[in-house]
């Protein structure tokens, strides 16, 4: 009973946070009200315009939605009962869930309810169907642990008249070269684990939805760039940071990459500054996936917006009970508030920048699938803090003064940059265990580098404590611990 309860709550909070954007909530109205739509179509609908911004709130409801074989998107039975979920905290009656029609070759997650058939007939569409599934466990091919791979049209016909789909993934550079959209949809599955990925302006929303952990995306409208890669001078360049420290490394990234974020912004426009009726303890969910936001320190709590010329306001700011919620998709929102007044923050980032300065924090989770962040913060409390970084990066600087009982930072890195600095009292016991399956991790304590494994002489017993436990298949994490 307890194992079937735990995953209703797990459907429930996934579906909450799914219904917790505008853009998500339009989503799963359409797709139930209008049927199954094409991902332009979507965009279309809801107003968004920027591609990168609509697949990663896809992304965000990927349990709620899948593609049939047309392309184009429906909900699934998780969908469903989301849209169910929207219409009664709406008030409205939801339109009747219909099933979709069974399409050969397609797995669906019911059964659906059929007439015992002939076995002529059992012949002619059953056997197919598990015919296509054996063929289809054999048909993808992986391209892996290579620096470069160009993917042309030629190499993609050639995979697709072989009925193959590809997997490009652990390459540092891929460039996908112009073809047209049906042949790139069709053949290649996912794009992960890659440093920098190249691909044609109009195949931008379909490599979106297919790439995962990819640190730089960037599009070029007529001539794919050339490869060029001296690969004596790279791999001493790595050998030369490994061995040096690669804190130097993330201090480079993340001092350049804000200055990119905010000069990519065009001219602002002042449209909205007003106090704001903050209160203590309070829990900050932000959710940024383009565009600046910065939280700053004040005593007199305020907002002020900024909107991009020639576009619409992509800001949103929320308070209700003891929650504020902030959505930032382009323009600048500035948020002034008082010490204390922000407990938990929860930080969801696909792109853009934010930089937050907090005092009083006790829960930090975060989520970075692209963008920038800086954050810092002072407490005296045992801060936990749960990050999972699959692209972008940032820096997380906490000052832990004075606490007690077990301070804990867990990092999940699948890609991006990460460096952290602890500023803990001189009697802080430390603990660091580190599973690394890629990418490259550095832990320093009072500018000695220690053991990704481990763990200061009475640990257990102290009176305060740091425990630091990294999970690492790709990118770069800098851990720098300083007791004063």
């Amino acid at each position: 009973m307890s194992n079937k309860n735990n995953g209703v709550d797990e459907e429930l909070d996934y579906i909450l946070q799914a219904l917790g954007h505008r853009v998500r909530r339009k989503v799963i109205e359409l797709l139930a009200e209008k049927g199954p739509l094409t991902y332009t179509e979507l965009m279309k609908e809801t107003g968004v315009d920027d591609s990168g911004t609509f697949g990663f709130h896809l992304r965000r409801m990927s349990k709620l939605l899948k593609k049939t074989r047309m392309g184009e998107y429906e909900l699934t039975i998780l969908g469903w009962k989301a849209y169910k979920t929207l219409c009664e905290l709406q008030g409205k009656k939801p339109k009747p869930y219909t099933k979709p029609p069974i399409e050969l070759g397609v797995e669906t997650t019911e059964t659906p309810v059929k007439a015992k058939p002939s076995e002529e007939t059992r012949k002619e569409t059953v056997k197919p169907v598990e015919e296509e599934r054996e063929e289809r466990e054999e048909e993808t091919v992986v391209i892996s642990d290579r620096m470069t791979f160009e993917l042309t049209e030629r190499i993609a016909r050639a995979y697709l008249e072989k009925g193959k789909k590809l997997i490009i993934t652990d390459t540092m550079k891929v460039v996908i070269h112009p073809m047209p959209r049906e042949v790139f949809d069709k053949v290649v599955e996912r794009i992960s684990d890659v440093l920098s990925l190249y691909a044609p302006r109009d195949l931008e929303d379909l490599v979106h939805l297919k790439a995962h952990d990819v640190l730089s995306i960037k599009f070029y409208k007529e001539k794919p760039p050339k490869i060029s890669l001296d690969l004596g001078g790279m791999i001493a360049g790595l050998v030369t940071s490994i061995v040096s420290g690669i804190s130097g490394l993330v201090t480079s990234v993340s001092g350049n990459v804000p200055k990119i974020v905010i000069g990519k912004t065009g001219k602002l426009i002042l449209v909205r500054e007003e106090p704001l009726p903050v209160k203590k303890n309070m829990k900050l969910i932000v959710d940024v996936s383009g565009g600046i936001l910065e939280v700053k320190r004040g005593d007199n709590p305020k907002v002020k917006i900024w909107k991009e010329k020639d576009r619409d306001v992509g800001i949103t700011v929320d308070i209700s009970n003891e929650t504020m919620n902030i959505e930032v998709e382009s323009g600048k929102c500035e948020i002034i508030l008082p010490d204390n007044s922000v407990r938990e923050l929860d930080l969801n980032l696909a792109g853009g920048y934010a930089k937050l300065s907090l005092v009083g924090l006790e829960n930090i989770r975060m989520d970075v699938d692209g963008g920038w962040f800086r954050l810092a913060t002072r407490t005296d409390k045992p801060l936990q803090s749960k990050l999972s970084i699959n692209g972008g990066g940032g820096d997380l600087e906490a000052k832990l003064e004075d606490y007690e009982g077990e301070a804990y930072l867990y990092t999940d890195i699948n890609g991006g940059v990460l460096r952290a600095k602890y500023d803990v009292p001189r009697d802080t016991r430390v603990k660091a265990k580190s599973d690394v399956s890629g990418g490259w991790i550095n832990v320093k304590m009072d500018g000695r580098t220690i053991a990704a494994n481990y763990e200061d002489y009475g640990y257990e017993e102290a009176r305060r404590k740091l425990r630091i436990d990294s999970e690492i298949y790709g990118g770069v994490v800098s851990v720098n611990i300083e007791k004063h």
